[in-house]
C-alpha cells in the first residue's frame, strides 16, 4: 500500500475487501514476512562469523509449521567441513531438561512424587544434608532450590581438557554427606550443576538403570532423536564439529556411565534432532510423555532475575519457554514460545553464544547484542603493543604473530586480541576487553582489562 495511507485507512480498505482477496492479501503479507525474517536469521549467522564470535553457527526455527535451517562458517576450520543441520554439536546444560523431563515423565508415571525426600532412593550410608527439619525433595532439585551448590569443593579433574569424566557418584556422595547447607532449602534459586547431577544418579538409581539408558529408551527413542547420545570415550564421529575457545580448538568433553554429572550437560545432539525436542515440547502429545513435558513447562519458582521463573528445568521469560549451554567449546540455545507455536534453537563451536538471537527471534522487543567489528590496524601501531604486562601475581604476556595480536594469562591459553580502535582490543573467547595505556610520549606502559565490572590494571614490565 502507498506509504501516505493512514493506518485507519488501510484497515478500512482491507475490510472492504472480498473474502478470497482477503486471504490471499494475508498470505502474501505472512510469505513477505516470512522471507524477510528468513534473510535476517541468514544474515545475523553470517555476522557471528564474519564477527569473529564463532567459527560454525547453526540456527534452526520451526514458525507456521514449518522448519527451516540457516548455517555458516565451519565445523572444524582446519578442514573446511561446514556447518550443517547434521552436525553434531555438544549441547551442555540443556541436557538438564532432558533429565528433568525424566523426573516429570516419572512423576506422571506415580513411579514417584515431586514432594519425595531424595534421601528415600540414595544408599543407607549417604547422608543427604537437611535445615531446620526440612530435607531436599526431587523438586527442590529439580528448580535449583535445594541449597546446594553449583559444583561441589571436591571437584579435583585428573584433566581439564575432560573435566567431568572422573566426577563418580562415590565423589558426589562423599561430598554430599559432609555438606552443611548455607540456607533454608526452598529459600533461594541457586544454579547447580552439583544438583542436576545428583537429580540424574537418583533416577537412574530408582530405575536400577544407568542415566544413557534411560535418557536414551525414555526420550531419544520416542522422539526418534537418533543423532543425539552422551559423548563416550573412544567413540569417533564423521559430523562432530571441534569446539573452539577463540581459535584455540578445544577437546571434546566425554563421560561414562559412572560419570555422575553426565546428566548436568553430556548430550551431544544436532540441530535437526533439537528440532524434534522442541517441537515435541512446543507441541506436546497426549501421551506421558507429552503431558510430563507440560509438567515441565510450569513455572513452579522464582530466580535471580525479576523477569524470570523456573519450571522443572527450564527457565520461564515472559511467554518464552528456554534453557541454553556452555561446555569447553561450544554454547547452545533452545526456546520456544507456547502462544505463537514458534521455537528456535541455536549451535555454536565456540565459547561465544547466541542466546540473543534466540531471545529476539520468539519477542522481538527483545535486544539483540551489538557486535564488536575487528578493524586493521597499521603495523607500526600493533608492534607497539607485545611485552609482559603485570597484574599481582599473574601477568599477561600479548604477542604478535602473523599480524594477529594475542593475549595469554599466566597458565591460560593464549587468545586473540581483536582492534576496535587505537588501543582499544576485545576478546571472543571471554566477554572482555583490553584498554593499552600510554605515558605523555605516547609509549604504551601498560593495560587495563576490563571483565565482569571490574577495570583490572597492569604495569608493563618488559
Amino acid at each position: 500500500m502507498p506509504s501516505n495511507i493512514p493506518e485507519g485507512m488501510a484497515y478500512l480498505h482491507y475490510h472492504n475487501l472480498p473474502t478470497m482477496k482477503k486471504w490471499l492479501l494475508l498470505i502474501a503479507i505472512i510469505a513477505i514476512f516470512s522471507i524477510a525474517r528468513a534473510q535476517d536469521l541468514q544474515t545475523l549467522a553470517q555476522e557471528r562469523v564474519d564477527g569473529k564470535e564463532t567459527p560454525g553457527i547453526i540456527i534452526g526455527v520451526y514458525d507456521h509449521g514449518k522448519i527451516h535451517y540457516y548455517a555458516a562458517g565451519f565445523a572444524d576450520v582446519a578442514t573446511k567441513q561446514p556447518v550443517t543441520s547434521t552436525t553434531l554439536f555438544e549441547i551442555g546444560s540443556i541436557t538438564k531438561t532432558f533429565t528433568t523431563t525424566l523426573l516429570a515423565l516419572d512423576v506422571e508415571m506415580k513411579t514417584l512424587s515431586l514432594e519425595d525426600p531424595i534421601q528415600k532412593y540414595l544408599p543407607e550410608t549417604v547422608k543427604v544434608p537437611t535445615r531446620d527439619n526440612k530435607v531436599i525433595t526431587f523438586l527442590d532439585l529439580a528448580t535449583a532450590h535445594s541449597g546446594l551448590p553449583r559444583m561441589p569443593s571436591n571437584f579435583a579433574p585428573g584433566s581439564n581438557d575432560d573435566p567431568y569424566i572422573d566426577y563418580t557418584a562415590d565423589k558426589m556422595f562423599s561430598f554430599l554427606s559432609q555438606y552443611t547447607l548455607p540456607r533454608n532449602i526452598g529459600e533461594q534459586y541457586e544454579y547447580s550443576n552439583f544438583g542436576m547431577g545428583l537429580l540424574g544418579v537418583t533416577l537412574a538409581r530408582e530405575h536400577k538403570s544407568t542415566y544413557r539408558e534411560l535418557v536414551t529408551s525414555n526420550l531419544l527413542k520416542p522422539l526418534k532423536m537418533n543423532n543425539t547420545w552422551l559423548n563416550m570415550p573412544n567413540q569417533h564421529h564423521a559430523h562432530v564439529a571441534t569446539g573452539y575457545a577463540g581459535s584455540t580448538p578445544v577437546h571434546a568433553w566425554t563421560w561414562s556411565d559412572e560419570s555422575s554429572m553426565q546428566s548436568a550437560g553430556g548430550l551431544l545432539s544436532t540441530a535437526e534432532d533439537m528440532m524434534k525436542y522442541a517441537i515435541a515440547n512446543l507441541e506436546p502429545s497426549s501421551k506421558p510423555l507429552g503431558k510430563a513435558m507440560v509438567q515441565a513447562h510450569r513455572a513452579r519458582s522464582s530466580t535471580t532475575r525479576e523477569t524470570t521463573k523456573i519450571g522443572l528445568g527450564w527457565h520461564i521469560t515472559g511467554e518464552t519457554v528456554w534453557h541454553n549451554g556452555g561446555t569447553g567449546g561450544f554454547r547452545s540455545f533452545l526456546g520456544f514460545s507456547p502462544g505463537s507455536k514458534k521455537a528456535i534453537v541455536i549451535l555454536t563451536n565456540s565459547t561465544a553464544g547466541a542466546d540473543d538471537i534466540g531471545f529476539h527471534w520468539l519477542d522481538d522487543k527483545q535486544p539483540l547484542k551489538k557486535l564488536r567489528k575487528p578493524i586493521v590496524l597499521p603495523d607500526d601501531v600493533m608492534q607497539a603493543y607485545p611485552g609482559n604486562y603485570q597484574i599481582s601475581l599473574p601477568s599477561i604476556t600479548v604477542t604478535l604473530k602473523d599480524g594477529q595480536l594475542y593475549g595469554q594469562m599466566t597458565g591460560q591459553p593464549a587468545f586473540e586480541l581483536y582492534a576496535e580502535s587505537k588501543d582499544h582490543f576485545y576478546l571472543t573467547a571471554v566477554d572482555a576487553q583490553i584498554e593499552f595505556t600510554r605515558n605523555d610520549a605516547g609509549e604504551v606502559i601498560g593495560l587495563i582489562l576490563h571483565q565482569g565490572g571490574n577495570d583490572i590494571k597492569a604495569t608493563r614490565t618488559k
